[in-house]
């Protein structure tokens, strides 16, 4: 989602760029085209050769409004400085600038101020308000220039305020990112608590069998004996080492759960749960219901756990449906639920929940997907997730 905003917003700044500057090109323009045939009316010694140039000069800088507004103000100022000097006014005209050349001043400075430092803008503001107390008749110069002054700090605030916006919205997609992060970076240690408890369990059965396989079976020999305290030694030095990177995993310092990790066999309590919380949910189980490991088990409930939340979350009131599937070598865990409105409407992408159902499950070999799909007319939520069955390995296997 953060990209497809980023990619919007871009298109839209384009389009809005485009047409500031189709706008600055068509007002150069309109000034050119209308200003040049009135030079004769106020300058009566400026010959037919020079007007064109003079137009040029004074009204085209316009269009560099938004590309290069310092440019475009210098080349108008030097115009509004030298034509005066050099043409004479004819006796109805009293002003020294043609009235196109003052907007183009105005669109010039204002977008200076917009665009480029405060000193630049004051320098700006400066010469033209000291040109306009130089040139100007009587009164009028100083009326100017207090329009100059005004003009250059309406433009400042939009500067600022457009900053403002700008940095308001950078520093929210850097906090959206960051949170994103975090957020998947407290799943994975989540997930790397609950896999270590688990492995945590078999390497101590293992640990327990080997340490206890001479007790238990006196006629096996020194060089057995040996192996077997070998094995624990190994097995040992194996479960602190998993511990060992589960503290480099941690990004906090909550210590992790005591509690036994839930399995399938919890998967009552958590509908239930749903239940009383008002998600109406339904459960289906496919297939002969056997044991399967401690790590299959925890990832199938913390599955239906997070599908749960999401279905409670973003499809409030809706039913749910949850499927348990046992086939002869993989678990099936189907989760839907109707959606309220369809997913162009919501921008339902999957959050960090789905990412954490998909490395947990991909780290036993398995593969989940979820996203909305449309059945019937309506549209659905469904999260799909197949799961390895490895043969359970328990205290009876191993002769306790």
């Amino acid at each position: 989602m953060t990209t497809i905003s980023t990619g919007r917003r871009r298109i839209r700044d384009r389009l809005r760029n485009n047409w500031i500057d189709i706008g600055a090109i068509a007002v150069a323009g309109i000034l050119f085209a209308s200003g040049w045939p009135t030079l004769f009316e106020i300058y009566d010694t400026m010959s037919p050769v020079a007007a064109p140039v003079v137009a040029a000069a004074m009204f085209l800088p316009v269009a560099l409004a938004r590309f290069n507004p310092l440019l475009g103000w210098v080349i108008v100022i030097v115009t509004a400085i030298a034509v005066p000097l050099l043409w004479d006014n004819t006796e109805t005209y009293t002003y020294p600038w043609h009235p196109g050349q003052l907007i183009a001043l105005l669109v010039l400075l204002f977008a200076v101020a917009v665009r480029m430092s405060p000193a630049v803008t004051l320098i700006v503001v400066g010469v033209t308000s000291g040109a306009a107390l130089v040139f100007m008749p009587g009164m009028d110069g100083r009326g100017w220039m207090t329009g100059f002054f005004f003009l250059g700090f309406a433009g400042y605030l939009v500067q600022r305020l457009v900053s403002s916006r700008r940095q308001l919205a950078d520093q929210t997609a850097r906090t959206r990112v960051e949170r994103e992060l975090r957020a998947g970076l407290e799943e994975k240690a989540r997930i790397a608590r609950d896999l270590h408890d688990v492995v945590a369990h078999h390497m101590s059965l293992v640990v327990v069998a080997a340490q206890t396989a001479p007790y238990r079976h006196a006629e096996i020999s020194d060089p057995v004996r040996a192996e077997f305290d070998t094995i624990a030694e190994t097995a040992r030095t194996a479960l602190d080492e998993v511990r060992g990177i589960l503290g480099v995993l941690r990004t906090d310092e909550v210590a992790a759960p005591l509690a036994p990790q839930p399995g399938l066999a919890e998967l009552d309590d958590l509908v239930e749960a749903a239940r009383r919380a008002g998600v109406e949910v339904s459960v289906a189980v496919e297939g002969i219901v056997r044991p399967v490991d401690a790590s299959t088990g925890l990832a199938a409930y913390r599955c239906v756990q997070e599908a749960l939340a999401n279905a409670g979350r973003h499809a409030p009131g809706q039913p749910v449906a949850v499927s348990i599937g046992y086939g002869l070598t993989e678990l099936t865990i189907r989760v839907t639920n109707p959606m309220a409105t369809s997913p162009v409407d919501t921008g339902t992408t999957g959050g960090h929940g789905v990412r954490g159902m998909s490395d947990r499950i991909g780290a036993l070999g398995g593969v989940v997907s979820a996203g909305p799909v449309e059945r019937d007319g309506r549209w659905v939520f469904g999260v799909l997730a197949h799961l390895p069955i490895a043969p359970v390995v328990g205290a009876a296997a191993a002769g306790l």
